[in-house]
């Protein structure tokens, strides 16, 4: 059984996506703050899958502050999460466009 391919986005649509959210109002600056740490975490694909503690000590905010921060920027579209199992660092994707999840969670548990 193959695989699906994971799409990689073109350069210039991570780019329009990474700019989109950082200069929308309607997303809290530390939202915006988080997004662009987890955007330096991430590798070629969009993918990053930095613990909570890491994100903890960049921000200076509590479990619950980046954990709501999160939550913000999955309901605004500006990342989707994927959960690896207990005990392992969820994974991020920067992008969250339709191209850059299809297939996703399969190949990133694997190739992680």
């Amino acid at each position: 059984m193959n695989e699906p391919e994971m799409t990689v986005p073109h350069s210039s649509e991570k780019f329009k996506h990474f700019n989109r959210v950082i200069r929308d109002p309607t997303i809290s600056p530390a939202a915006r703050t988080l997004y662009a740490i987890l955007w330096s975490y991430a590798d070629k694909n969009g993918v990053c899958w930095p613990d909570l503690k890491t994100l903890m000590q960049h921000m200076g905010y509590s479990n619950f502050g980046v954990r709501k921060l999160i939550d913000e920027l999955i309901t605004k579209n500006a990342i989707v999460k994927f959960r690896r199992g207990k005990m392992q660092s969820n994974v991020y994707n920067v992008c969250a466009t339709v191209a850059c999840v299809i297939g996703l969670p399969e190949m990133l548990i694997s190739s992680i």
